[in-house]
Order: structure tokens, then C-alpha cells, then sequence
């Protein structure tokens, strides 16, 4: 019988996390949530304004969500091996989507580049 634990994938492996003020229409702390969230590993952008939101369609991906804090600060995985919501395609870059998940770039400026497809997510290295 196959061992569950023997099963390798890429995420966290060298993850850099990086800690902002959230844009606060977004991204809300929510302690019903676990990690404070219910958007855990959606992509983010940086706003016009300098705070953290959710990458909509075709928007440059910045990070991948991680948590929010009780203060409202969002910490975002911006480095290393990353998960993210959504589907991509290996060796493409990302770029949000609708929903507030990924896709594969099919042109223009993307994010990192899909190293593992899984059911629902994709893990980019960025």
C-alpha cells in the first residue's frame, strides 16, 4: 500500500513572508476563520495606494495570501516555491482570475512559473 506521506510537492519549500497593512475592503481579519481568512492562498496585488488586495482578472500577482492578523495586517508568501488557488499550466507564469484565483499568463506580465498542477491549485515558483 502507497505511504499518504510519501507523496513530494513544492509548496513552502524556501517561502519568504512579508507582512503589510491590508486594503481593508479585501482583505478583513475574520476570527471565525482559521488563519483569519477565507481566502487563504488566493493571489494578491499591491493597491494603488500601497496596501495589500485581491489580484482580480489579468492582474499582476504579487504573492500568495497566507494569513491576516488580528490587527488587520496580511502576511503574503512573496517568494520561494508558493501555492495559489486557481489553474495553471507547468513552466507558464500566473496572473489572477476571476474569482479571485489564478490562471496561466498567456501574455504580458505574469508571475513566477508553474512547477505542479494540483485539483484546484497550482504551485509557482516565484
Amino acid at each position: 500500500m502507497a505511504n499518504p506521506r510519501m507523496i513530494q510537492k513544492f509548496d513552502e519549500i524556501a517561502a519568504h513572508r512579508t507582512t503589510f497593512e491590508a486594503d481593508g475592503t479585501s482583505l478583513v481579519f475574520d476570527r471565525n476563520q482559521p488563519f483569519g481568512t477565507a481566502h487563504r492562498h488566493k493571489p494578491v496585488k499591491v493597491t494603488a495606494n500601497g496596501t495589500v488586495g485581491l489580484a482580480g482578472n489579468d492582474e499582476k500577482v504579487f504573492g500568495s495570501l497566507d494569513h491576516i492578523e488580528p490587527d488587520g495586517s496580511v502576511v503574503v508568501v512573496d517568494g520561494g516555491y508558493v501555492r495559489f488557488s486557481g489553474a495553471g499550466t507547468v513552466n507558464l507564469g500566473v496572473v489572477g482570475n476571476t474569482g479571485n484565483i489564478v490562471k496561466a499568463a498567456s501574455t504580458g506580465a505574469s508571475t513566477g512559473a508553474v512547477v505542479y498542477v494540483g485539483s484546484g491549485y497550482v504551485i509557482a515558483k516565484i
